[in-house]
């Protein structure tokens, strides 16, 4: 029995008894579900999903998989812990790339304390329709974006400049569209 229906007999298990309790609508989950973005690459779908999720190896994972890493401070801005929330919402390079990207599609500013709040964004400036996805695809790319090229910073001893972070965005989500999401 599975939540009191009589789909399957007591210790047995089959995809087709699976099937049958999760199309009755009694499986419930926790997970937060993020909407994939269709305007954007595959790959940055699939990164802001591990990113919300806390998957992505970022230096405090890193320690509590015992995997040695030496500074847990944000290698962007030198001052916060190098945690998802941190990169995406509260490092200054971030806020600044945010900054810029509400200039850029005219919507107002707003300021998020987490990586879900992030993601959900687009739901909370107004837009409606595809200007909403647009928007969503926007922040997306923003991640995947801030995440490369923090990435160049740290392995490549590269520096990071927010207008470079911005070019790839629109480089990579949007090359040649013209945004107007009002």
């Amino acid at each position: 029995m599975i939540g009191g229906n009589e789909l399957v007999t007591p210790g047995e298990f089959s995809v087709g008894a699976a099937k049958r309790y999760v199309s009755k609508g009694v499986y419930h989950s926790n997970n937060y579900v993020i909407d994939w973005c269709k305007l954007v690459p595959l790959k940055c779908n699939a990164f802001v999903w591990r990113a919300e999720m806390g998957k992505i190896p970022m230096a405090l994972a890193l320690k509590n998989r015992n995997i040695d890493s030496d500074d847990l401070t944000c290698h962007m801005c030198g001052s916060g812990e190098y945690i998802v929330n941190h990169l995406f919402s509260r490092c200054i390079i971030a806020s600044r790339v945010w900054h810029h990207i509400v200039l850029w599609c005219k919507v107002p500013p707003f300021v998020t304390s987490s990586t879900r709040e992030l993601l959900e964004v687009h739901n909370a400036v107004g837009l409606s329709n595809t200007a909403k996805e647009v928007f969503q695809g926007i922040v997306s790319v923003g991640c995947w974006s801030i995440w490369r090229l923090k990435n160049k910073l740290k392995f490549e001893d590269k520096q990071v400049w927010v207008e470079d972070i911005l070019s790839e965005i629109k480089s990579i989500g949007f090359y040649g569209l013209e945004v107007d999401v009002n």
